[in-house]
């Protein structure tokens, strides 16, 4: 006696390939939302580091009058240095500002897990945000130790929310400030052509006139610290032709929050 088989139903081949193009449409579709969310909270979350930095450095500052982050004194003009990359990794600003500093690590490396924004694989100089240079300037024949910028200063015309302490850098960029020049020995006036560069080169990687500034989290842009201790990624003011009205009036000194602010000397 037979058993009569009855066949399952199944896909035809038409039907499989009509299913895997239509999972295939959705997938082109999704992705860059899912690309676009992805970049976006590689953002929020690299601002919230950034928002932590500034809370340590208020507390250093806090106890060391003001001093935002530390500087190494010498013996000579201009009486300090910054402690940046020119510094063994143990005696660079973060093992001074961090509580508790960052552990060593493989080949002598201080790595503290704040200072590397999360797009950032393995940044160069092992840290992700430059600091500005003005608010600890230099010189090489002047003692500059009296134009150090506190926490607390009046910035005439500008507001603290205005001025930029420490912005998200381009990863290829090993440096830890944004450094500043002076135009004259009386250190009242920046080089601005040397400061606008410094920003170029080392936070939009435009490497000649023609190019294009790039942002580091795309559209979302770079994230920018502020003196008032908020970030956002608003750019910093454009550059003006002219100072502020009655700004001339006094000696000041240029370049806070690119090279686009003023500050009283």
């Amino acid at each position: 006696m037979r058993i009569a088989r009855t066949r399952r139903p199944g896909f035809t081949l038409v039907e499989l390939l009509v299913v895997i193009g239509i999972i295939a449409l959705l997938i082109a579709i999704l992705l860059p939302s899912l690309s676009r969310a992805r970049a976006q909270a590689n953002s929020v979350k690299c601002a919230s580091q950034m928002r932590d930095i500034g809370n340590q450095l208020m507390i250093y500052a806090t106890a060391n009058k003001g001093v935002l982050w530390p500087q190494k004194a010498v013996g000579g003009v201009p009486g300090f240095k910054h402690r940046g990359g020119d510094e063994q990794p143990d005696e660079r600003w973060p093992m001074y500002v961090f509580n508790p500093p960052p552990p060593p690590g493989p080949g002598n490396r201080y790595i503290h897990p704040l200072m590397i924004c999360p797009i950032d694989q393995d940044p160069a100089g092992d840290h992700s945000y430059n600091m500005n240079g003005v608010f600890a300037p230099l010189s090489g024949s002047r003692d500059t130790r009296k134009k150090i910028i506190r926490l607390g200063n009046k910035i005439k015309y500008y507001t603290p929310s205005e001025v930029v302490l420490m912005v998200d850098k381009w990863p290829q960029a090993p440096e830890w400030h944004l450094d500043v020049q002076w135009t004259d020995d009386a250190l009242t006036q920046w080089d601005t052509t040397f400061c606008a560069r410094q920003w170029d080169w080392l936070v939009f990687n435009i490497q000649s006139p023609a190019e294009e500034a790039k942002y580091k989290h795309g559209k979302s842009g770079n994230n920018y610290l502020r003196f008032d201790f908020s970030v956002s990624n608003e750019p910093p003011n454009e550059p003006r032709a002219t100072p502020p009205r009655g700004i001339a009036k006094g000696r000041f000194i240029r370049d806070m929050a690119a090279p686009h602010t003023y500050i009283k000397e």
